[in-house]
């Protein structure tokens, strides 16, 4: 019978058992904004309906800050209870649901002492107003009368620098730099050379100039290459040629049963007439040539000739006190009056006169007859 009863109970307690660890969802406490559910290890829970999380036990409404009401001043957010909230800017305080201005706190007792001013609070700082006759200069009052300088004038209390009164070379432009100083940039094709603005002119170095046949190189002031014609060149169109002699037939010298012509080479000549011809002098006359001698007179406008010979005669032939020739091909003659009528010194030119050196000998410096004269003969 005892045993029975044991039988009995142990039956009854596991029934119990098995019907308390069964979950049944219409069991579970109910919470708002969620849907009840049974876990896995047959226990009671929810999940949270959509557009609210779960927070301590709860469901709550998402909360986007994007979305929350805007207070000036602040910057929305979300507490963790999914609800808005803001936080202010710096220097500002939250006071009833508003951001507002952080007032600091200033004693113009306590603010730094001025000379000729009077220490204030502006905007919870420390600031100072300038006695009467003073202004403000940076942090400092100044007599109004302040001389800022030749360069420099007062605006709102500071010397700073006035491009009208700064002074500038030639061909440049003032202007103000840093520190409120004066300076000046050059123009366009100009540079700063020792405080001057001077032409920037290229550098020619006349080695490297082009080379032109019959000329020199040379480097203009410019700086830029050009070149001069060697003696007996002209320049033509980049170019040095040979000079063209200028020979005119009239100032040739004549002769008889002849006529006076010019050369292809612009140099007198003569012609003989039909039936004559040109022969070496048989009535030939002597001449003293002096190298490096010229008369003073005046004469004639020089001719062009071929040969100092032709010179010569040419002389002869118009009865000629004396000639003049140089050049190569110049002859300028003197008629009437002696043949050294001011007889000096000219390198290059040669004195001639009719006769001898022995003929002139008694009326011309010893050291010219030894040294200068020889004689030729011409027809």
């Amino acid at each position: 019978m005892q045993l029975f009863a044991l039988l009995l109970a142990a039956i009854h307690s596991s029934i119990f058992y098995l019907f308390s660890v069964i979950c049944q969802v219409s069991a579970c406490p109910s919470v708002a904004n969620a849907v009840a559910v049974c876990t896995s290890n047959q226990t009671c829970d929810f999940t949270c309906n959509s557009g609210f999380n779960k927070v301590n036990g709860a469901c709550v409404p998402v909360c986007d800050a994007t979305k929350c009401p805007t207070v000036a001043n602040s910057q929305s957010i979300c507490t963790s209870s999914g609800t808005c909230d803001f936080t202010c800017n710096t220097g500002y305080n939250k006071v009833d649901g508003a951001c507002v201005l952080n007032t600091p706190v200033c004693d113009p007792a306590n603010c730094p002492v001025v000379a000729n001013s009077v220490s204030i609070c502006t905007s919870g700082k420390c600031d100072f107003t300038c006695n009467v006759d003073y202004t403000k200069v940076g942090d400092q009052c100044l007599p109004v009368d302040i001389d800022c300088g030749p360069s420099l004038k007062l605006v709102d209390g500071k010397c700073v620098c006035d491009v009208t009164k700064c002074p500038a070379p030639s061909n440049s432009a003032a202007v103000c730099i840093s520190d409120n100083k004066c300076s000046f940039n050059c123009n366009t094709g100009y540079k700063n050379v020792n405080g001057a603005c001077v032409p920037n002119i290229p550098v020619c170095d006349v080695t490297k100039c082009p080379t032109v046949a019959n000329s020199q190189s040379i480097c203009t002031s410019s700086g830029t290459c050009d070149f001069t014609c060697n003696s007996g060149y002209n320049k033509v169109d980049g170019a040095c040629v040979p000079k063209t002699p200028v020979c005119d037939v009239t100032k040739c010298p004549s002769c008889d049963n002849g006529s006076a012509i010019c050369t292809s080479t612009g140099k007198c000549d003569m012609k003989c007439n039909s039936g004559y011809k040109k022969v070496n002098a048989h009535a030939s006359m002597s001449v003293a040539f002096y190298d490096n001698f010229q008369t003073t007179k005046n004469g004639e406008p020089a001719v062009t000739v071929a040969s100092i010979e032709a010179c010569a005669a040419y002389c002869l032939t118009r009865g000629c006190a004396s000639f003049d020739f140089w050049g190569g091909d110049q002859c300028g003659i003197q008629i009437g009056g002696g043949g050294f009528d001011g007889f000096q010194y000219s390198p290059g030119v040669v004195h001639g006169v009719p006769g001898q050196c022995s003929d002139y000998n008694s009326i011309c410096p010893a050291d010219v007859a030894n040294k200068a004269c020889y004689n030729k003969s011409v027809w």
